[in-house]
C-alpha cells in the first residue's frame, strides 16, 4: 500500500508469515540501506526433472542490481518501505487507516483471504476516494476454512461484478498468464491464469460488511 508523505510516497507491506518476513526484513533493513548485495542458490535443492547438472548450481543476487540503482538514483529521496507482521484484515479494520491510503497493491492475494468479500469491503474502506486497487492473482480459494460454509468461492466474472457493487470502477481487467515459485530451466513447470484488474474508488459509496 501506498500512501502520500507531502511530495513523496511510502510504502508498507503487509504479512503474517514469519517465513515472508524474515527476508524482507534482511532485503529493507540491511541490504537496501547499505547498497550491499548477496548471492543465493534457490535451486540446489532440486534433484528432479533437472535438465542440466549445471542448472542446480545457479545463483541469483539480492536485491539485485535494478533494485539498488532505482534506490541510490533518485532525485528525491523514496520514504523507506516497510514491513508489518499482521494479517490485512486485522490492519484495515483499524479506524486509523480508513480512507488513508492512495493505492493498494496485492498479488496471489485475493484467494489467500478467509472471506474474499470482507476482503473487498476492507479494501474499499482504506482508499481515499479515487484510490486504486492494483490486482494480480488465481482463486484457488486456499485461505478459507474447510468448516466455513458462509465463505462464498466467487468466479473472476462474479468476483468483478462484486468490485463495481462495492464502489469500485473497473479501469482494466484481463486474465493473465503467471509463474509462482517456478525454476525456468525446469522440465516441469505449472502457470495459472491469474485475474488481473486496475480499479478506482469511486466517491459516496460505503459497502455493507458480509455478516
Amino acid at each position: 500500500m501506498t500512501a502520500r508523505r507531502s511530495a513523496r510516497h511510502s510504502a508498507t507491506g503487509l504479512e503474517s508469515s514469519y517465513y515472508m518476513l524474515l527476508p524482507a526484513h534482511f532485503v529493507l533493513n540491511k541490504l537496501l540501506p547499505s547498497g550491499a548485495s548477496v548471492r543465493i542458490f534457490p535451486f540446489a535443492g532440486g534433484s528432479t526433472n533437472v535438465a542440466a547438472a549445471a542448472d542446480v548450481g545457479r545463483h541469483i543476487e539480492l536485491p539485485g542490481e535494478s533494485a539498488l540503482a532505482l534506490e541510490h538514483a533518485a532525485a528525491v529521496k523514496p520514504c523507506k518501505p516497510r514491513m508489518l507482521g499482521t494479517a490485512f484484515e486485522d490492519f484495515a479494520a483499524q479506524p486509523r487507516h480508513e480512507a488513508q491510503w492512495d493505492a493498494l497493491l496485492t498479488a496471489f492475494f485475493l484467494d489467500a483471504c478467509p472471506h474474499v468479500v470482507n476482503a473487498v469491503i476492507l479494501a474499499h474502506r482504506l482508499l481515499r476516494d479515487g484510490g486504486l486497487w492494483i490486482n494480480n492473482g488465481p482463486l484457488m480459494y486456499h485461505g478459507q476454512s474447510p468448516t466455513s460454509s458462509d465463505a462464498p468461492r466467487l468466479t473472476a466474472d462474479e468476483l468483478l461484478l462484486l468490485l463495481q457493487r462495492s464502489g469500485f470502477e473497473l479501469l482494466e481487467h484481463s486474465l493473465q498468464v503467471c509463474e509462482y515459485s517456478q525454476d525456468p530451466l525446469s522440465m516441469c513447470r505449472s502457470h495459472y491464469r491469474c485475474l488481473f484488474f486496475v480499479a478506482q474508488k469511486q466517491a459516496a459509496h460505503e459497502p455493507q460488511q458480509a455478516q
